[in-house]
C-alpha cells in the first residue's frame, strides 16, 4: 500500500517514528540545524475520518510536545492519505502544509494556499506513487475559488491551467502488467523443468480448468489458476506480446488497483463463461491460457478509448476493433481456440472498465 511505502521511505531516510496512541496516524521526525521537521501521516478511511477540528487539535499538541524540547524551528507537515478528496478537501485548506495523497488514482494533490517545498518529501512522494516515472500529478486550486463567500473579485481572477502528470509513451513498463508477465513465464518455466506443459494430465494435476473437477469436487480456484497456464511455449509467447504490448496503456489509463480488478475479473468471468458452455455441450475440454484475461483488457481498452474521444497514448478505436476482429475471427478458424473465453473475457472487460473507469476531468481554476 502507498502508506507503507511512505512509511519505509521515511525510515530509510533516517526519520525517526514516534509512537502515537490514535489509531490510524503516524508521526516522523528529523532534526537538521536546531530545526525540527515533523511528518503526521494519516491513514484515512470510511470507518477512520479526522474532522478537521480534530486534525487542528492534534497538529496543536505535536508541536507543543516538541516545542518543550527547545527546538529553534518547528516545520510540520501533515499528509492525509485517502481515496475519499472531497472529504478531506477543507481539512486540506484549513491547515498550513497538509496535502492529500489520493490512494485510489497514486496522485498527489496541494492546494494553492499550500507550500510545496518540505526537504525533498515531494520528490520521495512522487516516487512512491510513480515509481516507473519522474513526474507527480499536482492539483492547484486558488482558495478564493473555493471560498463561496468571496465572488467578487471573480472576473480579475487569472485563469490557470491544473497541471497534470503526463503519461509516458507506452514503451515504459508498468508494475503490475509487467508482474503478471513475469508469473506467467515463471509458472510456464518451473512447470516445464518438472514435466511437459503439453501433457493433458499434468497440466490439470497444476491447476487447469475441467468442469467435472470444478462443478464435481469444488475445485473453484482453478477459475483462477487456470489463467495462469499455458500449452506449450508458442502459447505462452503468443498471450505474453498481446499483454505487453497493450496492458502498459491500459494500466496507466487506470491506475494499478483497476487494472488488476479487470484484468483478473475478465479472466475469472471468461473462464467461467467457458466452463458453463462446455458443460451444457458436454464437452469434456481441458482449459489454460490467459487469453481470456488478454481479451478483457482489448475490451476495457476499447471502451476507455472510445471515452477519451478516439485515442489513447498511440492506441486509436480503429486499431483495437480491428484487433478483436482479427482475434477472434482467428479463433474461429482454429478448433483448438476457446472462443467463448475470448469472447466473455472481451465483453466483461468493456463492463468492467464502464463500471470502474472515470475519465480524467481537464478542469480550470478561475
Amino acid at each position: 500500500m502507498v502508506i507503507d511505502d511512505i512509511q519505509l521511505k521515511l525510515e530509510q531516510k533516517n526519520y525517526h517514528k514516534v509512537s502515537v496512541d490514535v489509531e490510524g496516524i503516524h508521526l516522523y521526525y528529523t532534526v537538521r540545524t536546531d530545526q525540527v521537521y515533523i511528518i503526521l501521516l494519516y491513514r484515512m478511511h470510511p470507518f477512520r475520518e479526522f474532522s478537521k477540528e480534530q486534525c487542528e487539535h492534534i497538529k496543536q499538541q505535536v508541536e507543543d510536545q516538541f516545542r518543550k524540547k527547545n527546538f529553534e524551528e518547528i516545520h510540520l507537515l501533515n499528509l492525509l492519505c485517502t481515496n475519499q478528496i472531497e472529504k478531506v478537501k477543507e481539512i486540506s485548506l484549513a491547515l498550513d502544509n497538509c496535502w492529500i495523497i489520493d490512494t485510489m488514482d497514486s496522485k498527489l494533490i496541494l492546494f494553492e494556499n499550500q507550500n510545496s517545498s518540505f526537504l525533498d518529501i515531494k520528490t520521495m512522494i512522487e516516487d512512491v506513487l510513480n515509481p516507473m516515472e519522474n513526474n507527480y500529478y499536482q492539483d492547484r486550486v486558488d482558495n478564493r475559488y473555493l471560498n463561496n463567500n468571496n465572488k467578487t473579485n471573480h472576473n480579475d481572477w487569472n485563469k490557470k491551467n491544473i497541471k497534470r502528470r503526463k503519461h509516458t509513451k507506452s514503451h515504459n513498463f508498468t508494475i503490475c502488467n509487467t508482474l503478471v508477465l513475469l508469473i506467467n513465464i515463471v509458472v510456464f518455466l518451473l512447470l516445464e523443468k518438472n514435466g511437459s506443459t503439453t501433457n493433458t494430465e499434468y497440466m490439470l494435476d497444476h491447476g487447469a480448468m475441467f468442469w467435472p473437477l470444478v462443478i464435481a469436487r469444488k475445485e473453484y480456484y482453478r477459475l483462477f489458476t487456470y489463467m495462469f497456464l499455458h500449452f506449450g511455449v508458442r502459447h505462452l509467447a503468443n498471450n505474453m506480446i498481446i499483454l505487453a504490448f497493450i496492458g502498459d496503456n491500459l494500466e496507466r489509463a487506470t491506475g494499478k488497483i483497476r487494472y488488476l480488478i479487470i484484468y483478473l475479473g475478465s479472466g475469472v468471468i471468461a473462464g467461467a463463461a467457458s466452463m458453463e458452455y462446455n458443460m451444457l455441450q458436454n464437452n469434456n475440454v481441458v482449459a489454460v491460457g490467459a487469453s481470456g484475461a488478454i481479451f478483457g483488457v482489448v475490451g476495457s481498452m476499447l471502451y476507455i478509448v472510445i471515452v477519451n474521444k478516439g485515442r489513447l497514448e498511440d492506441i486509436s478505436t480503429g486499431q483495437l476493433i480491428l484487433f478483436a476482429i482479427l482475434s477472434i475471427y482467428s479463433g474461429f478458424s482454429n478448433q483448438e481456440i476457446d472462443n467463448v473465453a475470448h469472447i466473455a473475457g472481451f465483453i466483461s472487460g468493456m463492463l468492467i472498465a464502464a463500471l470502474i473507469y472515470r475519465k480524467p476531468k481537464k478542469r480550470e481554476v478561475y
